[in-house]
């Protein structure tokens, strides 16, 4: 289980400095912070399916607690699972990733252009260089 708080500790006054919208503010949510708290919760797990393959699961969510200047940043909710087997030292793994988050509200917030579904899917593979070194 995973629980935590997300501090507002990153700046969320920077503008653009080029384009049509030189010295507007950027939208507080692609900015570093966004003066909002916000709780952590999540579960995850992982095991073995065969003698061969293992596989593990990840859940998120992240809703905020606290706000400021009139910006509430979406509930995001995060979920990704994969497996993995062995193949003597080379390991093929793959993994679903989802996040879905819902849309900012408030005045300082971009509404339109905020919020989503993301759907990805993650090919790789690993190399068991000794017992305690995998890259």
């Amino acid at each position: 289980m995973e629980l935590g708080v997300k501090r507002p500790t990153g700046g969320f006054g920077n503008t653009f400095f080029r384009g049509p919208q030189t010295g507007g503010l950027v939208d507080r949510g692609l900015q570093a912070g966004n003066g909002a708290t916000e709780a952590i919760f999540g579960l995850y797990n992982f095991g073995r399916l065969t003698s061969r393959i293992d596989y593990f699961v990840h859940v998120q969510s992240q809703t905020q607690i606290a706000h400021r200047d009139d910006f509430r940043p979406g509930t995001q909710f995060d979920g990704s699972a994969g497996v993995r087997t062995r193949l003597g030292r080379v390991e093929p793994e793959l993994q679903a990733i989802v996040r879905v988050a819902a849309k900012d509200a408030g005045v300082a917030s971009d509404r339109d252009n905020s919020g989503g579904t993301l759907v990805d899917l993650a090919p790789g593979v690993g190399y068991r260089a000794s017992a305690r070194v995998r890259v």
